[in-house]
């Protein structure tokens, strides 16, 4: 049995288990591995600890020496080492233990000693969105509404299905950090990573006393939460004050919490990272642009089988661009959060929205997709934060977004078609999916 010593040295370092330093960051794709591999390379590196919720590559990682890679300029640097915690909810049903004399999956709680109990005060989000939910429900014991969590991930209405499934009370949630990221990384294995395209990390602290903000109902896929993310609009010029806490962007009401200061700060501190502290109101268009273009570029290049690159000088995926932007368009002008927005029909005009799509698509255009990355391996796609998104709003305003309804069910089509080809996936009369066949009731047709 591993020592849990070993694998956890701040528990016996006082000066390592301070937990108001102490960061957390969940979800180890290309991001989460990238923000690790920056922060470790800091001046005054915080204590980090990486969490995991599959023990082989915790193992894999231990065996690593706790150490993650990135390259950079085709110039691959180990940093490191990192605390690693195991994240487990409970025992897997798949890890039922076999017969006799076949290999034995350890029990559950074989894997006890190796997870972690202590409170997380500083939690970064780099999660698929679809698995922000579960992933935190497995930590939310450790956080409290001292806590910040960050969230950087693709796609809109996270927060708020994360605040109807886990928080639906405001006095217990943690305090929220949003994130935009315009780096260029991708996954060289789980335990590397490649930094292909510097960018920025748009950070905005999302105050306490607007969690709750009225606005139409539902924007997450399986929610009618009314939790807004943005300051309304007023007549007050709230921002201009002298006060020290209102040096962040997105602090109005004068106080924020010790935690969301510590991890903004430390953040801004890493070159590499390049982080904005931004305004509430300019991460919201900064959102609405980047969704805007990955509304367009991922279902796209998922239907094409290709690069970035592959939807440019093409006259027919440009009509189909322009078709998918003018809805969009449509959608965004009739949003009652942006009702008071100057020049929103130049600000979010197909024309405009088009460019954008068009410089991100030449600039990036030997990239592959993360969204086509996913269908390629018939994993779940992030479809429903981005165009299922731009469904839900629209049909809010009385809408139809026929288009990116299309593009979302094409995207799920071809999806579960990839899945069920890698899986050996076999039919079976009166059951849709695996999931049926395993112990649901047959759907009706």
């Amino acid at each position: 049995m591993y020592s849990s010593d070993a694998l956890f040295p701040h528990r016996n370092n006082p000066t390592a288990n301070n937990t108001s330093s102490r960061i957390h960051i969940l979800g180890m794709g290309s991001v989460g591995k990238f923000i690790a591999h920056s922060l470790a390379g800091s001046y005054s590196t915080p204590p980090i600890s990486l969490c995991y919720h599959r023990p082989s590559l915790f193992r894999g990682l231990r065996d690593k020496n706790c150490n993650l890679t990135v390259s950079n300029n085709n110039k691959p640097e180990e940093r490191g080492p990192f605390d690693v915690e195991l994240v487990l909810d409970a025992l897997p049903s798949s890890w039922k233990v076999p017969e006799a004399g076949r290999h034995r999956v350890p029990p559950y709680e074989y894997y006890a000693p190796l997870m972690s109990s202590e409170p997380i005060t500083h939690l970064i989000l780099a999660t698929k969105a679809h698995q922000t939910v579960s992933a935190l429900a497995s930590i939310m014991h450790r956080l409290s509404p001292q806590s910040t969590i960050c969230f950087v991930q693709n796609g809109m209405g996270i927060v708020e299905e994360v605040n109807k499934h886990l928080y639906p009370d405001p006095a217990t949630r943690p305090q929220y950090i949003i994130g935009v990221s315009s780096h260029g990384t991708h996954s060289q294995g789980p335990f590397a990573a490649t930094h292909a395209g510097n960018g920025i990390i748009y950070l905005s602290i999302v105050p306490r006393e607007h969690h709750d903000l009225p606005r139409s109902s539902d924007s997450s896929p399986s929610t009618d939460d009314s939790t807004g993310l943005f300051e309304p609009e007023t007549d007050d010029d709230t921002h201009n004050t002298t006060s020290s806490t209102s040096a962040i962007p997105g602090n109005t009401s004068g106080w924020i919490d010790p935690s969301a200061r510590y991890l903004l700060q430390t953040l801004a501190r890493i070159p590499v990272l390049n982080v904005v502290p931004t305004d509430p109101r300019e991460l919201h268009a900064i959102q609405l642009e980047k969704l805007a273009v990955n509304c367009v570029i991922n279902p796209l290049t998922v239907m094409l089988d290709g690069r970035n690159g592959s939807i440019l000088n093409n006259f027919a995926i440009s009509r189909s661009t322009r078709l998918l932007l003018s809805e969009i368009s449509l959608v965004y002008q009739s949003l009652p959060e942006l009702k008071n927005t100057p020049d929103i029909d130049t600000k979010y005009s197909p024309a405009r929205l088009e460019s954008l799509v068009t410089s991100i698509a030449r600039n990036t255009a030997d990239n592959i997709s993360s969204m086509l990355q996913d269908t390629r391996r018939g994993a779940r796609t992030e479809i429903d934060y981005m165009n299922g998104y731009i469904v839900r709003r629209g049909e809010e305003t009385g809408m139809t977004p026929a288009m990116n309804y299309l593009m979302m069910q094409m995207v799920k089509g071809k999806q579960t078609m990839i899945s069920r080809e890698v899986n050996s996936y076999v039919p079976v009369a009166g059951f849709e999916s695996r999931a049926d066949f395993e112990g649901k009731q047959p759907r009706p047709r």
